[in-house]
């Protein structure tokens, strides 16, 4: 298995990364969604936020963030936000594609990159914008038993979205709308089945 999946996403995701998504009364920024192949597994790597940051404090996200002025694109803003939080340099990292952007309550328009990161990596976090970086593997992101179909909003409402299980951490908003744009499209790769296709999943009540 090892390669075959990122060679399934290099030819299979669009390269349209060259200019900005833009929406009117939303501000351009992007991320990385990096893939890693850890033993013999495919993983996803997240961050958890701090609460010292301006927005989204203490949640969980992929790198990346709002367009600098010497920003030439989506993936120079992905690849630079994902040094300054993480410390890994854009050297390491494979470009393979773009997914559909997706809107934040915070009124910025998400430009996602997905990129390959050779594993193993290291890591220089920035302690004032990360708490955590963890891995999760795509097999246990796409279980049944780690996908929810409602959250609590902020409001303590009960809402129909998508989350994600790992552990103690929950995955949802913005994050866990691109994810399953990603999911979807790596489950055939895969030989799994997308759970939110099917009935009966859980709730975070």
């Amino acid at each position: 298995m090892a390669g075959s999946l990122i060679a399934n996403l290099r030819e299979s995701l669009p390269k349209e990364y060259g200019t900005y998504a833009l929406q009117s009364g939303l501000k351009p920024s992007a991320i990385l969604l990096p893939i890693i192949l850890k033993q013999d597994e495919y993983h996803i790597v997240f961050n958890k936020r701090t609460d010292l940051v301006e927005y989204h404090k203490g949640e969980i996200c992929f790198p990346g963030g709002a367009r600098d002025p010497g920003d030439s694109g989506p993936v120079d803003t992905a690849l630079r936000e994902t040094e300054e939080e993480m410390g890994i340099d854009s050297q390491n990292v494979e470009i393979l594609g773009n997914l559909n952007p997706e809107p934040t309550r915070s009124h910025f328009l998400i430009n996602p990159i997905v990129g390959h990161i050779k594993y193993p990596y290291t890591t220089r976090v920035n302690s004032y914008e990360i708490a955590e970086v963890f891995e999760a593997s795509i097999s246990s992101l796409l279980d049944p038993q780690n996908v929810l179909d409602q959250i609590d909003n902020d409001e303590g409402e009960l809402m129909s979205a998508y989350a994600f299980r790992h552990g103690d951490r929950l995955v949802w908003g913005a994050t866990a709308r691109i994810l399953t744009q990603f999911l979807e499209l790596v489950a055939g790769f895969l030989g799994k089945e997308v759970p939110w296709l099917n009935e009966g999943l859980g709730s975070k009540r």
